[in-house]
């Protein structure tokens, strides 16, 4: 495990340091300067896959199964090729494959995966299970508020689908401030 994650942060560190001696060495003043925006949720996102790269094993909770659904492209990919990777020890505990798991990955994800093997962020499961809550709350959030604004940009044409998103958005606003009366009380 320890070869296999040091050999694959040794490729990457190499594709790194080879990407920067082939970028142009063009000084860039304040006119030329570019700010590369990420899509929005892509921390939330890499916070949730990373939570599950130190803890693998929270892929079964059944708690967190409303999470993975909030993940798309290369959350989606990542969370695919752990559950792929993971592999059962004789004590029962759902372990990950390092090698099997890091030859799926495209080089932009298998830097990042790389880098949280060799260096897990959170010690404990309930930590990560935490981490993966709180950021998939934040997510959700985003996702509805997006959905609602583009709602209000449409000038009143609701549909069903319109109505429950703006629901679910009220449903957690609700939940988050701790008041009682939305749809998904129990």
């Amino acid at each position: 495990l320890e070869h296999a994650v040091k050999k694959a942060l040794a490729e990457a560190q190499a594709r790194d340091a080879q990407r920067a001696r082939t970028r142009p060495k063009e000084p860039r003043g304040p006119d030329r300067a570019r700010v590369e925006s990420r899509p929005q949720g892509s921390a939330e996102r890499a916070e949730i896959v990373g939570a599950f790269l130190d803890f693998p094993g929270l892929l079964f909770d059944p708690e967190l199964e409303w999470a993975l659904d909030l993940l798309t492209e290369a959350a989606a990919l990542t969370i695919r090729a752990i559950r792929q990777s993971l592999k059962t020890t004789t004590e029962g505990e759902k372990t990950l494959d390092t090698s099997a798991f890091l030859a799926q990955m495209p080089p932009a994800i298998q830097s990042f995966a790389v880098r949280r093997l060799a260096a897990p962020q959170l010690e404990t499961a309930q930590a990560a299970k935490d981490a993966v809550l709180s950021n998939a709350a934040k997510l959700k959030r985003m996702l509805l508020e997006k959905e609602s604004k583009e709602l209000g940009q449409r000038g009143g044409a609701w549909s069903e689908d319109d109505s429950v998103a703006l629901q679910a958005l009220s449903d957690l606003a609700r939940q988050e401030r701790g008041i009682k009366g939305g749809t998904n009380e129990s």
